[in-house]
């Protein structure tokens, strides 16, 4: 729908390799095992979960055709989050996330795997307030009462919800140093 052609998809996890057409394929397989050149590459939340990061740069090296893009959308890690939140930090998601980088972590191992950070974006949405917030009163993500399930018997008022929204351009401001 986006304009995107002959798109390749990779899903260890599901039970079968999933052939839509001639355009859209998606193969259980490990990033490893994928052969060919890319003119784009995307990983939407997932690098945060794998775990030997450099292989992962190392085979979208292999893969990406030159002088084409790679894009990494992951959660940051900040300090306005961390020293508000602490363990507490919905960010953090363990055990499922291995990594949190920061803006600076991105960029050292990106030019260890000859890769360097063109642009950055910061598209999150108020996910990371609610979630710490309800992790901090012990409240599930999961929960019947949590906001990510269910608005309407969370434990947030609008009010706080507009809160949230003005706190996330406030902390990629903060996250990028403006």
């Amino acid at each position: 729908n986006k304009g995107f052609k002959n798109i390749t998809g990779l899903d260890k996890f599901i039970k079968e390799d999933l052939i839509y057409d001639d355009h859209l394929q998606i193969y259980k397989k490990e990033l490893s095992e994928l052969q060919g050149e890319f003119d784009f590459i995307m990983l939407n939340h997932s690098f945060e979960h794998m775990p030997d990061q450099d292989e992962v740069l190392r085979h979208l090296h292999r893969l990406i055709k030159p002088g084409r893009l790679i894009m990494i959308r992951i959660p940051l890690k900040s300090d306005y989050l961390w020293e508000r939140y602490g363990v507490n930090c919905g960010q953090t998601d363990a055990p499922r996330h291995f990594y949190l980088h920061t803006l600076k972590s991105m960029d050292i191992i990106a030019g260890r795997n000859n890769f360097r950070i063109e642009k950055v974006i910061f598209d999150s949405g108020i996910y990371q307030f609610y979630a710490s917030e309800q992790y901090a009163k012990d409240i599930p993500l999961r929960s019947e009462n949590s906001y990510h399930l269910n608005r309407k018997k969370s434990i947030f008022s609008r009010s706080d919800i507009r809160k949230f929204r003005e706190m996330r351009n406030y902390s990629q401001e903060y996250v990028a140093g403006k």
